[in-house]
């Protein structure tokens, strides 16, 4: 009888034990799979674009609005931001290749140059292919404007280079940052350590 009540006790730990067991195990792979969903949920919201990384690094702001390079002029109502230009020349490419036929526009205003092209097909609307600012009052989508020093200029884009045309001082050289799949660019020139001119352009056509 002792060895049949033993064996019976040690039957009824063994259930009870499972039991218990069974229980706290679905209760660990619950906080095992809400740990994951948590960090799942967490590495998407670090993926998502600030309000900076959505802005392009080829834009200029004005006022309120944005201009980038390859926005078309009558999608964004360039007039309408910038209001007349002081002079406005249209000129036909020639001996341009696939090109030849199109029309570049140059804008003109006080302190900024803009320059748009059309293909030979269209004619009618432009998109910008090149921003050119020499006056303060038009910063880049970073913040940067005439006069702003160079170090400010590294710390809004810190992977910006030295462009390699000769000169070696680094407080008097142009400075680029570019896509070379748009083949878009932005280059600062810097004039004893201050931005002189900004350029925003795009190399095709």
């Amino acid at each position: 009888m002792r060895i049949i009540l033993q064996l019976s006790m040690v039957i009824l730990i063994m259930l009870f034990t499972g039991c218990t067991s069974s229980e706290t195990n679905p209760n660990s792979n619950v906080d095992i799979s809400n740990e994951q969903k948590e960090l799942v949920e967490e590495k998407e919201a670090n993926e998502q674009p600030t309000a900076d990384d959505s802005s392009s690094v080829f834009s200029l702001r004005i006022n309120d609005a944005t201009i980038t390079l390859h926005d078309w002029d009558h999608e964004i109502k360039l007039e309408e931001i910038l209001g007349p230009p002081v002079t406005q020349n249209v000129e036909e490419l020639k001996n341009a290749d696939t090109h030849t036929g199109s029309l570049i526009k140059k804008l003109e205003y006080d302190g900024l140059q803009i320059e748009l092209f059309s293909p030979k097909q269209n004619g009618e609307t432009f998109w910008i292919r090149s921003i050119e600012v020499s006056k303060e009052g038009y910063k880049t989508s970073k913040g940067i404007e005439i006069g702003d020093t160079m170090e400010e200029v590294k710390n809004a884009y810190p992977g910006i280079e030295m462009v390699l045309d000769g000169r070696t001082d680094p407080n008097n050289a142009a400075y680029e940052i570019s896509d070379e799949v748009q083949n878009d660019h932005l280059q600062f020139e810097i004039n004893e350590g201050l931005v002189s001119q900004i350029k925003i352009f795009n190399l095709v056509p």
